[in-house]
């Protein structure tokens, strides 16, 4: 199994978007702006049943933890980005968000480091 390349990245484009169920969740619940673990949007096992693991993920790469985030654009549109773990390897959740030294909550987005 391998990353996503530039293959998948067509092919999620073409035919996956819609079903991307992630993205999805995070666009109906409004969480514009802010990451969102992929556990937080949608359980492992909806995410397991999805068309865009069964036919995408799980075929060609090794994708199964994520951090996404849905941001809002000037132009009022969105833009999605997603940061992916292999199923083997530890879940995003055990992860803490550290921000640098110095900085407070930031009430915009703003570079962050996961550590």
């Amino acid at each position: 199994m391998h990353g996503v390349t530039a293959k998948e990245v067509e092919l999620y484009a073409a035919s996956f978007i819609a079903d991307d169920v992630w993205r999805n969740a995070g666009m109906a619940r409004r969480t514009l702006d802010r990451a969102m673990l992929s556990t937080d949007l949608v359980g492992d096992h909806d995410y397991q049943n999805s068309r865009i693991y069964t036919d995408l993920c799980r075929p060609n790469t090794d994708i199964f933890h994520g951090v996404m985030v849905t941001g809002s654009l000037p132009d009022k549109g969105v833009f999605s980005l997603g940061i992916h773990r292999p199923r083997r390897a530890k879940s995003l959740a055990s992860f803490s968000l550290q921000l640098p030294a110095g900085s407070s909550a930031p009430t915009r987005p703003r570079c962050a480091f996961w550590k």
